[in-house]
């Protein structure tokens, strides 16, 4: 999926220039009270970034919350390659 195409179909907080949340402190906390089919997190592979579904630690720069959840049986993988710094 690219990035715009889950921009328009999970609608993430901030639109095209999402709200990203750190991994720490009390943006960290906030993420933890929110429901986990609304969270998704930024994956750095060292050659590649992507957005994943879910709550993730491995790997992790940040996090993201849409409006539209995911479902159970999603696997979504967002190519950030172009889109996001």
């Amino acid at each position: 999926m690219t990035f715009d195409e889950w921009v328009e179909k999970f609608k993430p907080i901030g639109g095209t220039d999402p709200i990203f949340f750190e991994t720490y402190g009390c943006e960290k906390e906030f993420i933890s009270k929110i429901d986990p089919h609304h969270i998704w997190t930024e994956l750095d592979g060292g050659d590649w970034e992507e957005i994943h579904t879910g709550f993730h630690f491995a790997n992790r720069m940040g996090y993201f919350i849409t409006v539209i959840p995911w479902e159970r049986e999603d696997f979504v993988k967002v190519d950030t390659d172009e889109n996001i710094e």
